[in-house]
């Protein structure tokens, strides 16, 4: 029995590897990293130091990770709701998703009022499946990056001031939402308005 009792009062010398100050720890914590630092500030200190920029995979904000989770996980998403969408879905959920994140961050960030979840196929059934800038039918079989593929114009742009809803939202081809750009066009300000 004493044996034992003297076994367990031996410690072992250290040096911090943050601040270098020498230390003691018992030989049984070793393997626990925490313990190889003089202090839990040291430890914390050394973890934040350690903080690599990265970049979210589906909205493309940036975000900071510790490195040991950049090693372990990836990194690769900066909130649970990124994460959420990155999970295997079927092709076209999973786009769509996508693209209601992206919408519902930008006009957080605009500050918009309102958002709504607007789906191409419905606003093709309101607008009779023709673009409003073009005048010419829009098929839903042509997928995205395709000029002739659907897209929601916004009226009124998000970084304008718009809301991302039904009411300011118009079916389009990709190709003449491009050229129109973030530019409120004034024969879609009537229709708002």
């Amino acid at each position: 029995m004493a044996t034992h009792m003297s076994n367990s009062l031996r410690t072992v010398p250290l040096t911090c590897p943050w601040c270098k100050q020498e230390f003691l720890v018992a030989p049984w914590r070793l393997n626990v990293s925490r313990t190889l630092h003089c202090s839990v500030a040291c430890y914390k200190a050394k973890k934040a130091s350690t903080n690599v920029q990265s970049t979210c995979e589906i909205c493309g904000r940036s975000f900071k990770a510790w490195a040991s989770h950049v090693r372990m996980y990836g990194a690769k998403f900066c909130s649970p709701d990124c994460y959420n969408i990155s999970r295997p879905l079927d092709p076209d959920k999973r786009r769509r998703a996508i693209a209601a994140h992206i919408a519902k961050r930008r006009a957080i960030a605009a500050k918009a009022p309102l958002v709504e979840n607007v789906r191409v196929e419905r606003l093709a059934e309101r607008d009779k499946n023709t673009c409003h800038l073009c005048g010419e039918r829009v098929d839903l079989s042509i997928r995205f990056p395709d000029k002739q593929s659907p897209t929601v114009d916004h009226l009124v742009p998000i970084g304008l001031g718009g809301e991302h809803t039904y009411a300011n939202t118009s079916l389009a081809h990709l190709g003449c939402n491009l050229a129109k750009g973030t530019k409120a066009v004034g024969e879609q300000l009537r229709l708002v308005g």
